[in-house]
């Protein structure tokens, strides 16, 4: 790692480094630095994105059902892996009767019931069913404070700005 950047220990007793205003752990600091240095959007890319928390889980695991097609349950690879562990590749829908499915594949009450996401754990020892909360609008007031809502949204407006996005 860059010897310029903050480095912290984290709860965990891992190295994170302090990039362009996040804290990241090593690994995923280096790709995102890669993808950042390498990356060349063209007019009709497609980007979906989402905060820790907020989704990511549900948005990985419609890119991998877009990835894969329809695929039989067995040869499902959300039966068999969390979402994160596959790198998604978009691809368009190609008529009502695939959305349908990819939909359903992708429910959360699906994703939550999988055994793969009721066991096992991604990385740092989080349990794979963490990702699954009750997904349901606003529940994120649930578990933030009015501070860290400010927080979030004074730091997000930040990274929005000259983007022609808004919050």
């Amino acid at each position: 790692m860059d010897e310029e950047l903050l480095k912290i220990l984290s709860w965990n007793k891992s190295d994170l480094y302090q990039w362009e205003g996040f804290w990241c752990n090593p690994s995923i600091m280096t790709a995102t630095m890669d993808l950042k240095a390498t990356f060349k959007s063209v007019p009709n890319d497609v980007l979906l994105a989402s905060s820790m928390k907020t989704g990511s889980t549900w948005l990985k695991a419609i890119c991998v059902c877009i990835m894969q097609g329809n695929k039989e349950e067995e040869e499902d690879l959300l039966v068999k892996d969390n979402p994160h562990f596959h790198v998604p590749t978009i691809e368009s829908m190609k008529n009502e009767e695939d959305l349908e499915i990819v939909l359903k594949k992708c429910s959360l009450e699906r994703l939550k019931n999988l055994e793969v996401n009721k066991s096992g754990s991604l990385f740092y020892s989080i349990p794979n069913n963490s990702f699954f909360r009750k997904g349901i609008i606003g529940d994120w007031k649930n578990h933030m404070t009015r501070e860290m809502e400010e927080r979030l949204d004074k730091l997000t407006s930040l990274k929005l700005q000259g983007s022609g996005l808004e919050l």
